[in-house]
């Protein structure tokens, strides 16, 4: 096992991570093991997923590169947590619908259980009294976000349903690697064609600033970089709403 020396260095290093508090009802247990003369580490989330992976020689503090990795999980973690609770409603609330359909079953909560590599489509029904424009987003178990809708390269503009419409979306399927557990896809819907993209780059030239659009994107951008902050969704033109949909990856029978 881990001696009580480098437990001790790795807690001293826990605590000062930013953000984390050491708490017996934790999201995280940070479980250590000891192998070929070093501890190995692994971020364990409620349900014991792993969520990240490092190792350090024994007697040392974790480095600055495990430092910046474990805190990245963490933080993609939180923006995973807080998308997966941002709740359903808006403005046009029970008036846009969307539905996931597909050939396979459903349990008892009437949610559907799909394999991976499983076809199946969306549908986004308006039932609303204007036309709206809408981005798609998918969160998946492994808590990473992203944006499906529009794809790159593609207007906001494009992304749109009249009142009174409905618009199939079809010729997609669950990832053949996909983590098993509940996958989410959430429509946010506005008035006005609405980016997100921007919000969930990853990537950008040390030379630009992330380019975030209206209201709203500016809203979830910042509550994305401070979920442990409450802000007060945008109202007004800028008002959003919010439908989620989900299916859970399951084992092939």
């Amino acid at each position: 096992g881990v001696n009580e020396k480098q437990k001790a260095l790795i807690e001293e290093w826990v605590k000062k991570l930013p953000g984390v508090q050491l708490s017996d009802n934790a999201d995280y247990m940070l479980a250590l093991t000891n192998a070929n003369g070093q501890c190995n580490m692994e971020l364990v989330e409620t349900g014991d997923a792993i969520r990240w992976k490092g190792a350090e020689a024994n007697g040392q503090q974790p480095s600055d590169e495990n430092t910046k990795s474990i805190t990245a999980a963490l933080q993609q973690g939180a923006r995973s947590r807080f998308l997966r609770s941002m709740p359903d409603g808006g403005p046009f609330a029970g008036q846009i619908e969307l539905v996931i359909e597909a050939q396979a079953e459903k349990d008892a909560s009437n949610e559907w259980k799909l394999n991976r590599g499983m076809p199946y489509k969306f549908t986004i029904i308006n039932n609303s009294p204007v036309r709206v424009y809408y981005n798609l987003l998918n969160i998946l178990p492994t808590n990473e976000a992203a944006v499906l809708l529009p794809m790159e390269g593609e207007s906001p503009q494009n992304y749109s349903v009249g009142s009174g419409q409905r618009i199939v979306e079809d010729g997609i399927a669950v990832d053949d690697n996909a983590a098993l557990g509940k996958e989410w896809l959430k429509i946010i819907c506005s008035v006005r064609p609405i980016d997100l993209r921007p919000v969930f780059a990853t990537e950008k030239k040390s030379t630009q600033t992330r380019s975030v659009g209206g209201v709203f994107e500016q809203w979830l951008n910042e509550s994305l970089e401070h979920t442990n902050t409450v802000r007060t969704r945008s109202a007004g033109p800028d008002a959003v709403t919010v439908v989620s949909a989900g299916f859970t990856v399951v084992e092939k029978k």
